[in-house]
């Protein structure tokens, strides 16, 4: 097939083609810059011509036969002129290039009878073009660790966010898009392997908060985060990591964050007790927190290690424990939004601290759940002070879809008949 460029684009010579510099940013919003300015911002208010420009430039490698542009660009509905359709987008492109003084642009386009074509000899670079070279030059056999990181690097500066976003619900770009998505993220966590092999932590860190920009959900980005901030001696930052991500799963995701993130929890607080220290120095390090009032708050794994100690306290004096189990449902029975539910939990939680003991200890079990240990209480003791949340909580919150349930049961069970050991009922405010 015989391609013709514009007779214009001819008579302007090989010379000035040769020296241009032409880059087009695909990731992220859509983009030609032109000598180092961006070029044809027009194309912002014409969505229509703008995804002619795309489509061809992602199938640079071809021409596109003007059925497959029709079918594409107005696959929702049907073009009662498809032909002066495709005619009237290329017309209004080069027009745009003309008002602009573009004569670098003049034959980006190529057309031959019944299809269009990216001009593939244009002096022009393509980002998810750049992408892709520079992944598969980094998986090259026999390629060093230092090579293979520095493209890896490189296509970490490339891979600026989901391909073409103002079109992204567009039939053609979405396989598309998951396709670089997913070859970004492989080859983020490829580039964390090798620099864990040069013990390169601090880059560790850097890349995670590179990708994390683009992918904020992903959870193995927060594991490798946290992890090399342990490795590099920065607890608090670990620390703060944490709970950013359990928080980012429980406000935006709705969901529990999962075991791995709430083991590594411990693997933070064990990271500065490999250092050796005089018994004075830990004593004060254990009472650095010791002022706060009513119950313990923790994180689950915490929760787990500290029952299991009550538990074989319990065993060898004999006493009393409860468990409690705190639910929050809705009367419609609808899911409750995200943020709305975020700030249930932290209510209820501020409510049940303050109206606890600071020998009981609280933790969030899952998304619309706290657990709660109560030592040395009886079955009535400890209705008494979860029906005391109860009042707390619908005193200060007020929303009436809002239901506070709880469970409670006995740990220590040898102390109590064969009808007490029974699962107790749930107790649901009917207000």
């Amino acid at each position: 097939m015989r391609f013709d460029a514009p007779h214009h684009a001819k008579a302007q010579g090989g010379d000035g083609m040769a020296n241009a510099k032409i880059k087009i940013k695909m990731f992220g919003n859509f983009e030609i810059v032109v000598n180092g300015n961006v070029a044809l911002t027009q194309l912002r208010q014409a969505k229509k011509t703008s995804q002619f420009l795309e489509y061809l430039i992602l199938k640079k490698d071809r021409a596109v036969p003007h059925e497959e542009l029709l079918e594409m660009l107005w696959s929702d509905k049907e073009n009662r002129n498809p032909a002066t359709a495709l005619r009237t987008l290329l017309h209004r492109y080069r027009s745009l290039v003309d008002q602009s003084n573009l004569p670098e642009l003049s034959d980006s386009i190529l057309t031959a009878r019944g299809a269009y074509q990216w001009n593939p000899n244009l002096d022009c670079e393509i980002d998810v073009f750049e992408f892709e070279r520079l992944c598969q030059e980094a998986r090259t056999p026999g390629m060093s660790n230092r090579e293979c990181i520095e493209r890896y690097l490189q296509m970490l500066q490339i891979y600026t966010g989901p391909l073409l976003t103002n079109s992204a619900e567009e039939m053609w770009v979405v396989p598309k898009s998951v396709y670089y998505h997913d070859l970004f993220l492989e080859s983020v966590f490829t580039l964390l392997d090798l620099l864990k092999v040069e013990e390169e932590y601090d880059m560790i860190v850097q890349v995670c908060r590179k990708a994390m920009d683009v992918d904020m959900f992903d959870e193995r980005l927060h594991l490798e985060l946290m992890m090399a901030l342990v490795k590099t001696g920065k607890k608090r930052e670990a620390l703060s990591q944490y709970y950013f991500a359990t928080d980012l799963h429980y406000k935006q995701l709705g969901i529990q964050p999962s075991g791995e993130i709430r083991a590594v929890y411990k693997l933070i607080v064990q990271a500065d007790q490999e250092m050796e220290a005089d018994i004075e120095k830990v004593q004060n390090m254990l009472e650095e927190d010791t002022d706060g009032h009513g119950a313990f708050v923790c994180e689950y794994e915490i929760f787990k290690e500290i029952y299991q100690l009550q538990r074989r306290m319990l065993e060898r004096y004999n006493g009393t424990m409860f468990l409690a189990l705190l639910t929050i449902s809705n009367t419609y029975e609808q899911r409750f939004d995200n943020l709305v539910l975020d700030n249930i939990m932290k209510q209820l939680l501020h409510v049940s601290q303050s109206n606890l003991r600071r020998g009981d200890t609280i933790s969030r079990y899952s998304v619309m759940q706290y657990v709660v240990l109560l030592p040395s209480v009886t079955y009535e003791t400890g209705r008494l002070v979860m029906d005391r949340i109860k009042r707390a909580f619908y005193n200060e919150y007020v929303k009436s879809s809002v239901v506070l349930t709880y469970k409670l049961r006995p740990l220590c069970i040898n102390k109590y008949d064969t009808a007490t050991q029974k699962r107790l009922p749930e107790f649901k405010d009917e207000d």
